[in-house]
């Protein structure tokens, strides 16, 4: 009997041993021959086309606009409505309609490029800054369109496991260039788990490729559905799933599945996202907002070291949707915008006064529609072309 457990025993080691010499052969196999395209997803989301689409640019914008929904709807609708046609949001990046209002204002024409995405917090606007400033085409001038859930979404957690964050650091050159590698702990988020994380990617290079290894699976996997009549590029999930905060539904966006049309084409009935932003502002997480907070302030800081002009723009919101908010939860978010816009030298454009927008001008009570949006460059150009100091700002940026 003794015998024989020796046997199983050192039977199991065999196979142990013999696995783990497989694993370290593809290990270094694949670190050898395995070159994927760094910029392929599995799941198509809207870092992917936001990213996708900075990266195609032949010339740099004279102005990259940021923001969540808020400002992809007056990206979007604006220009739908001003020019009477249809956009596919994936791939529509520029405000042509803005950059009609700056040419009427300034002596030359300006640029723009949109790196808005619905749900973006301002630590996936931090990441997007770094990750494509550092490397790429830099803007003479940020317009950040900033919102209170922007620093307090409460459905949000992890700063490091968002979309935005996520993709870029599967794009990431090494290590160093992870979005993630500032990424600030947060709810007990353990420091000796992300340090072996950490360890482990620098070991196995498989485990540190494993999101290039699943878009390439996952491609392949659609080439051959495709060849037998199945095609998934067709297969659409539901938009309230999508929609839910709660889903963590993973995204896979194609072209033609995000169409805008013109104002006067749409259904103009009133949608009510009051139950969606009632879960979105509540409870109010303090640690979260500090979090938040800290990232905007580094976002500043790092756009006036490389001389990067911002604007801060406070977007419009409706009084029901503020009244959803916790009490003083607008106030603390105002003088937090306020104060480090103040400290670090931006212009801080406050659209969230009553007059400037009226019920007509929204879609519900947090996104602007069509004739809004246009309402908001409008007023967003004239108060950039009064603005000296922004005009030096640009000037200085250029040398």
């Amino acid at each position: 009997m003794a015998v024989r457990a020796k046997f199983f025993n050192l039977l199991a080691k065999s196979y142990i041993a013999l696995a783990l010499v497989g694993l370290a052969a593809a290990d270094v196999t694949a670190r050898a021959f395995f070159r994927p395209d760094p910029y392929a997803a599995a799941n198509r989301t809207w870092p992917y086309w936001t990213v996708k689409g900075y990266r195609q640019l032949t010339r740099t914008p004279d102005i990259a606009i940021f923001g969540s929904s808020l400002m992809l709807a007056a990206v979007n609708d604006a220009d739908a409505t001003a020019f009477d046609t249809s956009f596919d949001e994936l791939l529509h990046h520029q405000s042509l309609f803005f950059e009609a209002q700056l040419a009427r204002r300034f002596d030359t024409p300006q640029t723009t490029q949109s790196l808005a995405i619905g749900g973006q917090m301002a630590s996936d606007a931090y990441a997007l800054a770094t990750s494509l400033f550092s490397n790429c085409h830099k803007p003479k001038t940020i317009v950040w369109g900033v919102a209170p859930r922007d620093l307090l979404d409460s459905t949000f957690f992890d700063p490091a496991t968002s979309d935005t964050v996520k993709y870029l650091d599967k794009v990431a050159a090494d290590e160093t260039d992870r979005a993630s590698a500032n990424v600030i702990d947060w709810q007990g988020r353990a420091n000796y788990l992300a340090d072996a994380e950490k360890t482990l990617r620098a070991i196995s290079f498989v485990y540190s490729r494993r999101d290039d290894l699943q878009a390439v699976a996952q491609n392949e996997l659609k080439h051959a559905l495709q060849a037998s009549g199945q095609d998934l590029e067709l297969v659409r999930a539901p938009f309230s799933l999508l929609h839910d905060p709660c889903a963590r539904v993973l995204e896979d966006n194609g072209p033609g599945e995000w169409i805008v049309e013109p104002y006067h084409l749409k259904d103009p009935t009133f949608r009510d996202v009051s139950a969606e932003y009632r879960m979105r502002y509540n409870p109010f997480r303090k640690e979260l907002f500090d979090t938040q907070t800290k990232y905007l302030a580094k976002f500043l800081s790092f756009c006036r070291n490389e001389g990067i002009a911002v604007v801060l723009v406070n977007m419009p919101l409706m009084k029901e949707n503020m009244d959803l908010m916790p009490d003083g939860s607008y106030t603390l978010y105002r003088q937090s915008i306020e104060r480090l816009a103040r400290e670090y030298g931006a212009q801080l454009v406050d659209f969230n006064q009553q007059g400037l927008f009226a019920r007509a001008d929204f879609a519900d009570s947090v996104h602007l529609n069509g004739p809004g949006g246009m309402r908001l460059w409008q007023m967003l150009a004239e108060r950039m072309k009064d603005n000296s100091q922004l005009v030096a700002a640009r000037a200085n940026s250029t040398h």
